[in-house]
């Protein structure tokens, strides 16, 4: 437990925090709406600072990050407990807790250290929404900054302006996953507004030297909507512009969805074909057998980085451009060719 870094003394010992766009205010003995900070006597707590669920070596392809240092792998983990309740949340094990269920204690100092022994380029906070563990997150990005390590975070892109200035400086790379652009969908079933991650993703647009890509899971019948897609990939052409990858996603039944049938491959391939016809530069189709999971020169066509389903295979690169037309790739950080062969493990 730790005091939060985030919130204002109301009235009555009760808080507002500030953490996330919720601004939940919370009475004494209360918790927010992420069920992982709590008043205390009129302070405001981290219930789940130092208390990850576990940690995991994945390739940064897995998060999925295509064009931030292509190859690599990262120390990944999170925390129980969510400020959003997506019915198909396919971590709603950790996500849809409460902190009590779990008792791992683990600095940030023994983060980082592990993440060095694992061989790891970098530290990935994911799983759960970042944002509800800022404060651990933040205490470690700036010691794995110190080590030479990256930090990347897969957020719904609902944390305030506010948090956003204090971890900026220490944050390398963003995925924001949007829940589809369907006010009524995302209220429905990720019991949650639009407009947070609407508004995280131009909170991150003013930073340029964080790295950004899109996620989109397409949930047949729900949020499939082709005109929604077209408005989707507008808006992050407008705000993070062409060269941002796109990645719509393969939706699977699970959790309270378990009665949706699995995306259709001709549903994602005509989500494809719309951000291609809008101009987005890199789009990918995730969670599915299909060469739009390799990148492409966006001015010539030609293969430029092969990957076999999340895992980086080869590049075909010369200096982060195209090899046959020169057209310069947006590749952010170095291409892990050895990194990509080499057996990695928990420390």
């Amino acid at each position: 437990m730790k005091k939060a870094f985030f919130y204002k003394k109301l009235k009555d010992n009760t808080v507002k925090c500030s953490l996330c766009q919720w601004e939940c205010v919370i009475k004494e003995g209360a918790r927010g709406i992420c069920r992982t900070r709590e008043n205390i006597k009129g302070e405001l707590y981290s219930l789940v600072y130092g208390n990850p669920t576990g940690f995991q070596v994945d390739p940064i392809e897995k998060k999925p990050f295509y064009h931030f240092n292509p190859g690599s792998w990262v120390y990944s983990f999170g925390t129980l407990g969510c400020n959003f309740k997506c019915e198909y949340c396919c971590n709603w094990i950790f996500s849809q807790e409460t902190p009590e269920k779990e008792d791992i204690k683990v600095t940030p100092k023994e983060v980082v250290t592990s993440a060095i022994a694992a061989r790891c380029q970098g530290i990935a906070y994911t799983y759960n929404e970042p944002t509800i563990f800022l404060e651990y997150a933040y205490d470690i990005m700036k010691l794995a900054k110190k080590q030479g390590l990256f930090n990347v975070m897969v957020t719904n892109g609902s944390i305030t302006k506010s948090a956003l200035e204090k971890v900026h400086a220490f944050l390398d790379a963003v995925v924001i996953d949007f829940k589809g652009f369907n006010k009524e969908f995302n209220e429905k079933y990720v019991h949650a507004p639009l407009e947070f991650t609407k508004n995280g993703v131009k909170y991150y647009s003013k930073y340029k030297h964080i790295h950004k890509e899109v996620t989109n899971l397409v949930v047949p019948n729900l949020n499939d909507n082709l005109d929604d897609i077209r408005a989707l990939v507008k808006f992050v052409k407008k705000w993070l512009g062409k060269d941002t990858p796109m990645h719509f996603i393969r939706f699977f039944p699970m959790y309270k969805m378990k009665n949706i049938a699995q995306t259709p491959k001709k549903t994602l391939l005509a989500c494809y074909e719309i951000a291609k016809e809008e101009g987005m530069e890199y789009v990918y189709i995730g969670n599915i057998d299909t060469d739009k999971n390799h990148t492409y020169c966006p001015k010539c066509n030609e293969l430029l980085i092969q990957r076999r389903g999340l895992l980086f295979s080869k590049s075909y690169l010369k200096d982060k451009s195209c090899p046959k037309c020169g057209y310069k790739i947006n590749i952010v950080g170095k291409i892990h060719d050895e990194a990509a062969r080499t057996p990695h493990y928990i420390a």
